[in-house]
């Protein structure tokens, strides 16, 4: 029994071992969000959004592309379109609303009513559970 003990915290540790110096760990990611009409960069994980919107109209819609851009050591970076995987929280439903995550309206804003609200757009990194690649859009809605 003592043994079998000894073989399986042996195993245990090269299994941790093995992640410890795993890529994933080493790597950095960051979110950048744009306009995906006009490519205009509205946000990333560095630095918060704003866009105003009109409650009726053309400009009462704007479509979202989120791309996720992942830096590791030793393979160098790599940049992926995430729109239909990131998560979409609004502040205020009744201000501004967002197609949600595996949809065909993923990313698309829509006012809702005129006021203020703030878009929160979180990527869940199964690579990395411990850490979230965020970035945020303040939507003003007028009239």
């Amino acid at each position: 029994m003592r043994f079998l003990s000894i073989v399986l915290v042996l195993a245990l540790l090269v299994v941790l071992s093995a992640c410890r110096g795993s890529a994933e760990q080493n790597a950095t990611s960051q979110l950048f969000v744009y306009n995906n009409v006009t490519g205009a960069l509205l946000a990333s994980s560095g630095s918060r959004g704003a866009i105003t919107l009109n409650t009726t109209g053309p400009t009462a819609t704007r479509q979202l592309r989120v791309m996720r851009q992942v830096t590791d050591p030793n393979n160098g970076t790599t940049t992926t379109n995430i729109t239909t995987t990131v998560d979409y929280n609004t502040s205020d439903p009744a201000v501004v609303t967002v197609g949600g995550n595996d949809t065909s309206f993923a990313g698309k804003v829509t006012a809702t009513g005129p006021g203020t609200a703030v878009i929160d757009i979180v990527y869940h990194d199964p690579g990395d559970p411990t850490t979230d690649d965020t970035a945020s859009i303040d939507v003003n809605v007028v009239p």
